[in-house]
């Protein structure tokens, strides 16, 4: 149960890195992070959309996960993230102070936009005042990844940017960074800053290395992140950032002191270089891990299939039901039987005292003697029963309804393929000669099925 259930944690990022798209699915469970595959798609801007669409549909595929939709993180230069300080007020009021302000946010004049908001943390600023972090686009930019990735075949549950992807990568495991930092992320001449600090709770910049140099653009965080008087910020190189002399203020340290590290990965896979990607999967998994800016208008993202949980539901239910039955229901029936016997035998110790019993009258309470035992161990039978056929049917299959009489059990219920079933239930030791009352018949969820057996 416990294996399908980090099912639901599973999450796959796509990351657009110059003209390549960089693919990364992860599971998160209990102990951290785990990498599930890498994959680069080069030149898709150039290629058929069905062609590099086909190589996205056959790695998740491979791991399993063709169900997912993915997050999309584009170029941190083709948006602009704004951190705004407010006074403490609703959603509601945010929301139309952000609306007000929000033509001198951009630079994009009279174009359509398309802009998202998130707060930066749950308690308010000592001054009263609340940090939150706005992200906008142009509507066109958006739609046009959104026709693009259609065209491919790609279902986009959400088109984010690094700020939010990196800071999922952060609290994946600890919830909070703790000292501050910078995170400098290169991907060709395209650089892309973000960083935190106790000055600057969400700070992010993209610049062309083909005008500023490396340690200028870091001079530039270290201004914004660590004025005088504020604790230097640790630096990590992330993408294909080669190793340099950080400028005097910052404290050089490897990416895994600042984002989690996974578990378990393949080979292909590199923490630093897929920094990016890798909170694009995990804020995918989890979106309340990252900032949950989501630049997708709602009429175009797309959600998991449903029909990929529901083995994992069916067999959930099932178990609930056996677990609660064993510790609640169990408990109750004793106290009941308890109660109509002890009742029953005060009756016939009544009965007894004032007269003699005849033989018909002793096979009488002989009788409804049995037929009491025999009620208290109907419940032990029948949750056997449940548990043992819970057990047997496959994760593709489950129950809608179970009725269990004394001699018989019908199973009603959808399976992707009901043929097999009756071969696996035969080898059931509570029931026996199980058949199809009817043909199962085929739908949209696979195949309805209402199967008869005998009770052993």
């Amino acid at each position: 149960m416990i294996r399908e259930l980090h099912r639901w944690a599973a999450g796959c990022g796509i990351a657009v890195r110059g003209d390549d798209l960089v693919v990364v699915a992860v599971r998160l469970r209990a102990g951290g992070p785990v990498v599930l595959g890498r994959t680069r798609i080069p030149r898709f801007r150039q290629r058929p959309p069905l062609e590099w669409g086909s190589e996205h549909a056959a790695f998740l595929r491979s791991l399993g996960l063709q169900h997912l939709a993915a997050t999309l993180c584009i170029p941190r230069d083709e948006t602009v993230f704004r951190t705004l300080s407010l006074p403490s007020m609703s959603r509601r009021d945010v929301r139309s102070a952000i609306g007000w302000q929000l033509d001198d946010l951009h630079p994009y004049g009279d174009k359509p936009i398309l802009h998202a908001w998130a707060p930066l943390d749950q308690q308010r600023e000592p001054s009263g005042q609340r940090s939150v972090a706005a992200l906008v686009a142009p509507a066109e930019t958006i739609e046009n990844y959104s026709r693009l990735f259609a065209a491919a075949g790609i279902r986009l549950a959400s088109c984010t940017t690094s700020p939010s992807a990196l800071r999922a990568a952060i609290r994946v495991e600890s919830g909070s960074p703790g000292k501050p930092f910078v995170i400098a992320d290169t991907e060709g001449s395209h650089l892309e800053l973000y960083g935190e600090s106790q000055a600057a709770p969400a700070w992010c910049t993209a610049l062309d290395l083909r005008g500023v140099s490396l340690c200028e653009a870091l001079r530039l965080a270290l201004e914004n992140l660590a004025p005088p008087g504020y604790e230097a910020p640790r630096l990590a190189l992330a993408g294909e950032t080669a190793p340099l002399d950080s400028p005097p203020g910052l404290v050089p340290r490897p990416v895994g002191e600042i984002i989690a590290i996974p578990v378990r990965s393949p080979d292909e896979f590199d923490l630093a270089r897929d920094a990016v990607v890798y909170g694009t999967a995990i804020a995918a998994a989890r979106p309340g891990l990252g900032l949950g800016l989501n630049l997708l208008p709602p009429e175009l993202r797309r959600s998991n299939a449903a029909r990929a949980y529901a083995p994992t539901l069916a067999l959930v239910a099932a178990l609930v039901v056996v677990a609660g039955a064993s510790h609640v229901t169990r408990g109750i029936q004793d106290r009941r039987y308890a109660d109509k016997l002890a009742q029953e035998t005060a009756r016939l110790e009544a009965a007894a005292g004032s007269a003699a019993p005849s033989a018909s009258t002793e096979l009488v309470l002989r009788e409804r003697m049995e037929w009491l035992l025999d009620r208290q161990e109907r419940t032990k039978s029948d949750l056997a029963a449940l548990r043992e056929i819970s057990q047997l049917l496959p994760v593709s299959a489950w129950l809608s309804a179970l009725r269990l009489d004394d001699n018989s059990a019908r199973l009603t219920g959808n399976a992707q393929n009901a043929g097999p079933l009756l071969a696996i239930l035969d080898r059931a030791f509570s029931i026996e000669e199980p058949r199809f009352e009817r043909a199962p018949s085929r739908g949209e969820g696979g195949e309805s099925f209402q199967i008869e057996a005998r009770r052993r």
